[in-house]
């Protein structure tokens, strides 16, 4: 039979209080009159008691039993016991008892002595503590004549209360041999057999344990719990744990309100000091604060243990955001006014400020002078702490009492940038305008611009620090007029619609002549104008030699643009030395933005580079990092270079999927991904034309910011390749002689490659041929496999052409197997396309199932096969579980298996 899910049973666990109950009434029935105290905190079960007390008397017992409210007529408790027997005594006395109150109390006194002739009589009153004044009277009446009657008088009364005033039960333990009964609530070994039979499981250890710590032994706590348990069908075990303390939690909560509401002024006012004094609450402070005596406040105090509202030191809650549910039924101006009050006997007892500050943050208007002073100190101390978010809070109410000099808005503004950076660029803004030293201005400038660069708004800071730098005056210290210099050029470059500003200045910028950190920055800052303007190849890395052999400080933020630069001017093995180099220090610091965007920057050069495996790993670690952070905007950049990535492996329909056309370019560098990935695709598509005039739109737009490497998102290549598909190579020429002038001033392998490359595809006749063969030796000794790759087909096609079979088929038969190593299915297709037109022979290519891992699925998938568990591998490799099975499911998608056994078909056990 199935249990009811809102019916409880009572509680197991009290038969030793029965017992105890029940021998007081035998005694009693012996002739020997008495008062039998059932004391217990409120909700600890002492009704439960009496009532399973009840039920254990024979019948040939007489009990009456009234549970005592607070009312104001007199006899209240009487009537309650006596009932329809007491109707024809009492006859609806008021509140006050008229002058034949003895006569009224003697006839009650004769109907007990009348009762208990029959049989022994008990009266029990659960909550006395609430009997009317008159009742109380009579019982002392009773008392006083109740010699040899069988009587026992019961009264439940929370711990430490016995009446009203204490006075009205005062003189019973005298006239009557009396017992106390110290109700307690239910121990572990009792609440676990409770739990047991109501939900027909034995609990485990940890579950019993977060019962006990959220009911603490309570009945009505427990049978709460229960209730909830029951219709949620949820398991007394771990799985459960997190559900019972929210129901301990919000019951307690309620059951707390629910009682602080039918106490007296002094006990509610007593849990508002707690609540609002924190560790600084005692009687003497409570009292003082709400103008009662320390004895006063003591009994209240008192009261508030005992019904476990507070921690066994009495200056906490037991229960988390009680304090919130005591202060939320007050009055808010007079709230407002007891926190200043609050704060100021703190104050003046000399207490921390921040346990000051936790009042005033609260005040609607905190504008006098010293609590600005409190909540200035206070943050200091929290930012000093490692508390930002606390200082960020304090300093909000100082700036919203409109006294704050600028200078908390500046605190304010950088305590923002490691909680909420969007929210500090206003504050910023407004600090900037409100500083009148320009040293200063140009110092917070630099800041806000670096906080605006990783918010994606760098084109917000850039006039401001342009104007910053500007108003430097000539004797300004030169280490900072530096930083002011090369972070104009940082932000200007990162944004498309300053990058013009920003270069234009760059080449007007004079080359710093020392080597410190400042300068070097410059320096490299220098070194990408250069590059980006299609300047030497030669002078950028002079530029970007600066500083670097005396360097000792970590890796950051401002290393990323050298990265690129050094790659570009055919340093890549020193591009990845730097980006390893940022990886490293932003692991060490737990930079997950900087982390972020050096693996898209590492991912792009190695795509740059032919190396897909490697940069599809920083692509996809780039993205998880973004997605786990909940970064939207900075996951496109990541997805359009994955995208890039999968269209080279042969994978289009994933890297459609991947592609977003959404969100402005970041800087130049996303320009160019965004630019190839979506004119490849249109080309994949059979949409050549389209592609071609994404070519050439973004091509313009990358001329307007003056932008002319010709490495560098190369789209004049491009768009001459698809123009040479299309069978238009004259359409060309321009595009060429452009791509070819940029090349001469760049000079480098890869730049003299290209220009050769776009040379040979728009020539036709004998010179063909001998120009891709000297583009080919160009681009062999450069970074650029990919379009090395490219000009190794069209050269076979070109020798071909010429009647040179045998070189033909050589020609396209390395262009396959480089690009077989690449992992460049695309490529390798083409090229063996045209080795069949050739008359060659070679197996279908592709890469196979398993070069199509990644790195990082390559070495999960082979431990897989080897027998390894999820755990296992990840242990082995040190990262997450859901890392492995991130990688694992990426791997079975690729190698077209659902099982780890279908694993070993691929790796062999062992791994390959």
């Amino acid at each position: 039979m199935e249990h009811d899910t809102t019916v409880v049973q009572r509680p197991v666990g009290r038969e030793d209080e029965v017992a105890g109950i029940v021998a007081r009434v035998r005694e009693a029935a012996l002739g020997n009159p008495g008062l039998l105290i059932v004391e217990g905190a409120p909700g600890v079960g002492k009704s439960t008691v009496l009532d399973l007390a009840r039920e254990s008397l024979s019948d040939d017992v007489t009990v009456l039993h009234t549970a005592c409210t607070v009312r104001e007529e007199a006899f209240a408790a009487v009537r309650g016991l006596f009932g329809a027997r007491a109707d024809g005594i009492l006859r609806g006395e008021s509140v006050t008892l008229r002058s034949d109150d003895y006569s009224v109390s003697y006839a009650l006194y004769r109907r007990v002595v009348r009762l208990a002739a029959d049989r022994p009589l008990v009266l029990v009153l659960d909550d006395a503590h609430r009997c009317d004044p008159a009742s109380a009277r009579w019982l002392d009446f009773l008392a006083r004549r109740a010699a040899d009657l069988p009587l026992l008088v019961v009264l439940a009364v929370p711990s430490g209360v016995r009446g009203v005033g204490e006075v009205l039960f005062a003189d019973l333990a005298g006239l009557l041999h009396t017992t106390v009964l110290d109700v307690r609530p239910l121990s572990a070994e009792h609440v676990g057999e409770y739990l047991g039979r109501e939900l027909g499981a034995t609990p485990d250890d940890g579950f019993l344990a977060v019962c006990m710590e959220v009911t603490l032994g309570f009945p009505g706590v427990v049978a709460e719990l229960l209730v909830r348990l029951r219709v949620e069908g949820l398991s007394p075990d771990a799985s459960a744990v997190d559900r019972v303390r929210e129901v301990g939690s919000a019951w307690g909560i309620a059951c707390t309100g629910a009682w602080l509401s039918e106490q007296s002024e002094p006990v509610r006012q007593y849990a508002s000091g707690v609540a609002l004094l924190g560790t600084a609450a005692s009687p003497e402070t409570v009292g003082a604060l709400f103008g009662h005596s320390t004895g006063a406040m003591s009994a209240a105090r008192t009261a508030l243990l005992d019904f476990r509202v507070l921690t066994p030191d009495g200056r906490d809650f037991r229960i988390d955001h009680l304090p919130d549910t005591v202060l939320s039924v007050m009055d808010r101006a007079e709230l407002g006014a007891l926190r200043v009050r609050a704060a100021r006997l703190l104050a003046d007892g000399g207490r921390p400020v921040r346990e000051i500050a936790r009042l005033l943050v609260s005040v609607p208007e905190p504008t006098e002078p010293w609590m600005v002073s409190v909540l200035r100190e206070a943050a200091q101390s929290a930012a000093a702490a490692g508390a930002p978010d606390v200082a960020a809070r304090y300093l909000s109410r100082v700036v919203a009492s409109g006294i704050a000099p600028v200078e908390v808005r500046v605190d304010l503004a950088m305590a923002l940038t490691r909680t909420d950076p969007e929210a500090a660029l206003p504050v910023f803004a407004e600090a900037l305008a409100e500083l009148a030293d320009p040293v200063a201005r140009a110092s917070l400038a630099v800041v806000y611009a670096l906080v605006a660069l990783a918010q994606r708004r760098p084109d917000e800071a850039f006039p401001v620090l342009t104007d910053s730098l500007r108003d430097l005056p000539a004797d300004a210290d030169s280490e900072l007029r530096l930083l002011v210099e090369s972070t104009v050029l940082l932000i200007g470059i990162g944004h498309p619609d300053t990058t013009a500003e920003a270069l234009v200045r760059g080449r007007a910028t004079a080359v710093p002549t020392g080597r410190t950190a400042a300068a070097r920055r410059l320096a490299h800052q220098l070194a990408r104008v250069e590059m980006l303007s299609g300047g030497s190849a030669r002078r950028a890395l002079e530029l970007a030699a600066v500083g670097v052999a005396r360097r000792t400080d970590l890796y950051d933020l401002w290393d990323l643009p050298l990265a690129q630069v050094l790659h570009l001017a055919g340093a890549p093995d020193d591009a990845l030395a730097v980006l390893d180099g940022v990886l490293d220090a932003t692991s060490r610091r737990a930079d997950p933005c900087v982390h972020h965007v050096a693996l898209n920057i590492r991912a792009c050069l190695r795509l740059d580079s032919g190396d897909l495996k490697d940069a599809e790993t920083d692509a996809e670690g780039a993205l998880s990092i973004a997605e786990e952070a909940g970064w939207v905007t900075e996951q496109e950049w990541t997805r359009r270079t994955l995208a890039s990535v999968l269209i080279r492996r042969g994978d289009s329909s994933r890297a459609a999927a991947m592609f977003t056309l959404g969100g402005t370019p970041r800087s130049v560098s996303e320009y160019g991904t965004l630019m190839i990935t979506h004119a490849r695709l249109l080309s994949d598509a059979d949409d050549r034309e389209g592609a071609l005039d994404v070519l050439l739109r973004y091509g313009r737009e990358l001329d307007g910011m003056g932008v002319r490497n010709p490495v560098l998102a190369p789209w004049w290549l491009e768009a001459t390749m698809v123009l040479a598909d299309l069978g238009r190579p004259a359409a060309a020429v321009d595009l060429v002689e452009r791509g070819t002038e940029w090349a001469v001033r760049w000079d480098t392998p890869a730049a003299r490659g290209y220009a050769l490359l776009a040379t040979g595809l728009i020539t036709s006749g004998q010179g063909k041929a001998a120009t891709l063969e000297e583009a080919v030796r160009e681009l062999a000794a450069s970074y650029s496999r990919p379009y090395e790759i490219v000009a190794r087909t069209a050269l076979g096609h070109a020798l071909l052409t010429d009647g040179h079979d045998k070189a033909a088929r050589k020609s396209f038969r390395t262009a396959v197997e480089l690009a077989v190593s690449c992992g460049d299915v695309s490529a390798a297709q083409v090229a063996r396309a045209g080795l069949d037109l050739a008359g060659g022979r070679m197996a279908e290519v592709s890469a196979t199932p398993v070069d199509a891992l990644t790195r990082s699925e390559h070495r999960v998938a082979a431990l897989a096969a080897d027998g390894r568990t999820n755990r296992e591998i990840a242990d082995a490799l040190f990262v997450t579980v859901r890392t492995v099975e991130s990688h694992l499911s990426n791997a079975y998608r690729k190698l077209g298996v659902q099982t780890r056994a279908e694993l070993v078909g691929q790796f062999g056990r062992g791994g390959p």
